[in-house]
């Protein structure tokens, strides 16, 4: 696959961190935004933003505090809204720099899209048309096997920023080898977060679920069937307490976390009914 070339720069964010952005593509048919996930960068999502940019849509995200190529203690927040709070300003950033365009989508994989979904149910539609969450972080199940819960939930307190592995490695995110040999070998890649940050992820997941309610931009879930990085059966009663005709979830059995870096049968399908939602929420021909 040919690479994408893309554009470099930066924005503040609510502390005037300077968080680093790539934006590839033109906007033929709108403009994505992109969210990726825990211990990722935007790099990692190169078929995705690959065939979003084939597709006609201009695609830019911006790599979270602490990861990949932005500033900040690797993998540590003191509180989910600093996520919240720096996708805000992303928008507004996007927003100014395309004030021509009248088709958005926010999308986000894993962690990206937990922030997605926060800050929407926080603070409204925001201008976008659309929503899409791949495999959403909404029940981490990163501390059931490694991780003694009361250790991890003391250090939180008293030592927020001593760091823990994660129990899962890259080989529960696809069944393509070479993809995980990549993220393995990936120096922008980790696999470790702080207590703190971890118990922030893990309070903004149960509100997200308790506020389900208060999503109420058209969104589009697309959840692995056999995912050992997050509960899928939370999904399931997030999408029973959406208000009607907001949420559409897809579940492909046997896939694994990462959907869009599965092998090329398994991603082909999920590609296909993802830019069939955004063509139908975009009210594109």
């Amino acid at each position: 696959m040919k690479e994408v070339s893309f554009q470099e720069t930066f924005f503040s964010a609510h502390d005037q961190l300077r968080l680093y952005t790539r934006t590839w593509g033109e906007a033929r048919k709108g403009v994505i935004l992109f969210l990726h996930g825990l211990g990722d960068h935007q790099g990692t999502a190169r078929y995705l933003i690959h065939t979003l940019v084939q597709r006609g849509y201009l695609v830019t995200g911006y790599d979270a505090r602490g990861h990949g190529q932005s500033p900040g203690k690797r993998g540590h927040v003191m509180d989910f809204e600093e996520y919240c709070q720096d996708l805000l300003l992303f928008i507004q950033d996007v927003q100014k720099r395309y004030p021509d365009v009248q088709s958005s989508a926010l999308m986000g994989y894993d962690l990206g899209a937990l922030v997605g979904l926060r800050t929407l149910q926080q603070h409204g539609n925001l201008g976008l048309q659309t929503f899409v969450g791949l495999s959403p972080l909404l029940h981490p199940s990163i501390t059931r096997r490694s991780l003694k819960s009361n250790l991890y939930r003391l250090g939180g307190k008293v030592a927020p920023t001593w760091r823990i592995d994660l129990p899962y490695d890259a080989s529960a995110l696809s069944h393509d080898l070479d993809i995980i040999d990549d993220l393995k070998r990936d120096p922008l890649c980790f696999r470790e977060v702080t207590t703190r940050a971890l118990r922030a992820i893990q309070e903004a997941a149960a509100q997200a679920l308790l506020q389900a309610h208060q999503l109420r931009l058209p969104t589009l879930f697309l959840q692995a069937g056999e995912d050992r990085v997050t509960d899928t059966t939370t999904l399931q009663r997030f999408a029973e307490r959406t208000l009607p005709h907001i949420l559409r979830v897809a579940v492909y059995p046997g896939y694994y976390h990462a959907l869009h870096n599965e092998t090329p049968d398994r991603r082909g399908p999920v590609f296909e009914d993802l830019m069939n939602w955004l063509d139908e929420s975009l009210f594109l021909p």
